[in-house]
C-alpha cells in the first residue's frame, strides 16, 4: 500500500493495482501481514484479498494484528472487529470504550469498561478474569496475562513453536 504523487491511495495485491481514494490529512493506514486498515475522518475501510469493505462510520479507536482488526464504533458503542472476511460485534452496548486493547495474529484481547478481562479467538469471546490484569499481550494464537489477584502468569490459547 502506498500514495502515489497524486494524492492517491493504492493497494497493490496478486499482482495488481486497486485504487482506494486521494488521501486527505484526515487519512491514516496500517499494514499486517494479510490486512490493510485504513481511515478517512472517522470512517473505517478494510482491504482483505482484493475487497474493500466499511466496517464503520464513527470510529475513533481501532487496533491492527495480522489477519484481525478491532475498533470501536462511536455510534452504536460496540466493539467490531473484522476477522476471517466478516465483520462481527465482539461486545455490544459498552458504556465506554475498552480501556486497553491489544490485537495480536488471529487473536483478540481486551480490558472492557467494567473492568473485565475478555478474550476474542476464533469467533468466540472467552471471560478470561473478572478483574484487570498487571499486563498482558497477544500474540500468535495466545494471550499471555498476569492476573490482578495472585499476580499469577497466564496464558489462553496454544503457543506455536
Amino acid at each position: 500500500a502506498y500514495i502515489d504523487n497524486t494524492g492517491e491511495f493504492q493497494i497493490y495485491y496478486n499482482g495488481r493495482k486497486y485504487h482506494q481514494l486521494y488521501a486527505t490529512d484526515q487519512f491514516s493506514y496500517y499494514i499486517s501481514n494479510y490486512l490493510t486498515a485504513y481511515k478517512v475522518g472517522s470512517v473505517l475501510y478494510v482491504f482483505d484479498k482484493g475487497k474493500t469493505e466499511k466496517v464503520s462510520f464513527f470510529c475513533n479507536q481501532f487496533f491492527v494484528g495480522d489477519s484481525i482488526i478491532a475498533y470501536y464504533d462511536d455510534s452504536n458503542y460496540n466493539l467490531g472487529v473484522f476477522y476471517n472476511g466478516s465483520n462481527e460485534t465482539v461486545e455490544s452496548s459498552l458504556l465506554a470504550s475498552p480501556q486497553t486493547v491489544k490485537a495480536g495474529s488471529n487473536v483478540l484481547a481486551y480490558v472492557n469498561q467494567s473492568g473485565y478481562f475478555k478474550v476474542y479467538y476464533h469467533g468466540e469471546v472467552t471471560d478470561a478474569d473478572v478483574s484487570t490484569p498487571v499486563s498482558f499481550e497477544a500474540g500468535r494464537d495466545i494471550v499471555a496475562f498476569v492476573d490482578g489477584y495472585q499476580k499469577y502468569f497466564h496464558q489462553i490459547g496454544r503457543a506455536h513453536v
